[in-house]
């Protein structure tokens, strides 16, 4: 069985290497720059080994399994990675070995990061992208993600897999953000400000950087989705997001079940702990038509 841990190296111009121990112990990253990627925390994530360190200013985690799943697949929480964990997949998603990352926007002052809410606009779908790849070149990571997009994380998901469909491999939505017209008061008055979005870009239920119009790429990859929501969700309604998504991702040829919780609302997240199973098969492609 293989762990892992960090290892300073203090040479210069050297930063952490992240090496699998074992008989035959190989590094999972060879040097990289110091000042490029440093390790800001090492510390426990409901149980399991993770790394925190800088990336391209903003913060990224790894949180490892105890022991890694053939091809070393892995599965990115695109927001709100404390969220719900045990309900969501996270944890259970580790116990089959699959490591779990995710990477947060902000900025870092006098060495301590400062969180701000993501988004997903050009630049942050560049660093994203950047962020795989560096998982997949450096780290040996399988070459596709797995996306876990609850809420905002929705919206995320369904713009990465829709600019870079090659890179996802599959996708669980969780009463997914996916049509900004349906935002009211607040909500839509601080998507400018706090998640980057010109507004007057999204709002039009058929403009097409609208969320829930990027299906087609996504359906025509192949990428299986599985789509959890609320049945009395009153803040992602389900039928203006969840259910419009659904039947024109299906309509395209689309892979998608759909979990509909009648009684919930928007929370909790995900599903019982005695169900976490069913995640574990859909990102392994176990429940495949």
């Amino acid at each position: 069985m293989r762990k892992l841990l960090a290892v300073v190296c203090v040479s210069a111009g050297i930063a952490a290497m992240l090496c699998a121990v074992g008989e035959e112990a190989k590094c999972l990253v060879s040097a990289v720059e110091s000042n490029e990627h440093r390790i800001t925390a090492r510390d426990s994530w409901n149980g399991f080994d993770r790394r925190v360190f800088e990336f391209r200013g903003c913060e990224a985690w790894i949180v490892a399994p105890k022991a890694e799943a053939e091809g070393r697949p892995w599965a990115w929480i695109m927001e709100w990675p404390n969220a719900f964990a045990k309900r969501t997949g996270s944890v259970a998603l580790l116990k089959a070995g699959y490591h779990v990352v995710t990477l947060r926007p902000g900025h870092y002052e006098n060495g301590k990061f400062v969180s701000q809410p993501g988004n997903m606009n050009n630049r942050r779908l560049c660093e994203s992208r950047e962020f795989q790849k560096y998982l997949v070149d450096e780290l040996h990571f399988a070459s596709k993600a797995n996306l876990i997009g609850m809420s905002w994380g929705g919206f995320y998901s369904v713009r990465y897999a829709g600019t870079y469909p090659d890179a996802v491999s599959r996708i669980y939505l969780d009463a997914p953000l996916l049509d900004f017209s349906t935002l009211v008061g607040k909500e839509r008055c601080g998507l400018d400000e706090k998640y980057g979005i010109d507004v007057k870009t999204y709002v039009g239920k058929d403009g097409p950087r609208q969320p829930v119009n990027m299906y087609a790429p996504i359906a025509k990859a192949g990428i299986p989705i599985l789509l959890l929501y609320g049945g009395v969700d009153t803040t992602v309604p389900p039928r203006e997001n969840c259910i419009r998504f659904a039947n024109a991702f299906k309509a395209a040829g689309g892979d998608i079940e759909i979990v509909a919780r009648g009684s919930y609302g928007h929370h909790p997240h995900g599903l019982e702990i005695n169900e976490q199973q069913k995640f574990v098969d859909f990102f392994s492609g176990k429940n495949s038509k």
